[in-house]
């Protein structure tokens, strides 16, 4: 019976990481995407800043730090969510259930709150970088004629 249970849980850690892996990937083009409308969104006022003599890399900055901010934002509603998880499944007294064992089944520690939140930040600003390149490289005449 504890193979059972060993195989029910290696599949089940299995699952999570393939339904992780595909929500990081999801997340990544959804924030490159977001990032892609507001270069558009805001050409004329990049152009304006690299006509004013703005730093390339100030421009840049400026995307990959809203970038980070989104990033920030989805690691923590992820971090809210999943502690509201574990409080469920340890209300819900699933430890005696799986385990035959009273207490909580499920433990957040709290490098790996801190980790996701960096972790999610990281991904943020990697998936802004595309978007900030294309930024900095728009040309000021045509930034200024975009309508």
């Amino acid at each position: 019976e504890f193979k059972k249970l060993t195989g029910f849980l290696d599949g089940m850690q299995l699952l999570t990481i393939i339904v992780g892996t595909l929500t990081i990937i999801a997340g990544v083009i959804a924030i490159s995407n977001i990032l892609l409308i507001t270069v558009k969104e805001r050409t004329k006022e990049i152009g304006i800043m690299k006509v004013l003599g703005c730093d390339m890399n100030r421009i840049r900055d400026m995307f990959l730090i809203e970038s980070g901010a989104i990033g920030l934002i989805g690691g923590l509603t992820g971090v809210v969510f999943s502690f509201i998880i574990s409080i469920v499944i340890n209300a819900l007294g699933v430890a005696v259930a799986v385990s035959g064992v009273d207490g909580n089944i499920s433990r957040i520690p709290p490098w790996l709150v801190i980790s996701a939140i960096i972790f999610a930040v990281i991904i943020g600003m990697l998936a802004g970088f595309f978007p900030s390149l294309r930024a900095m490289k728009l040309s000021p005449l045509t930034a200024l004629r975009n309508d």
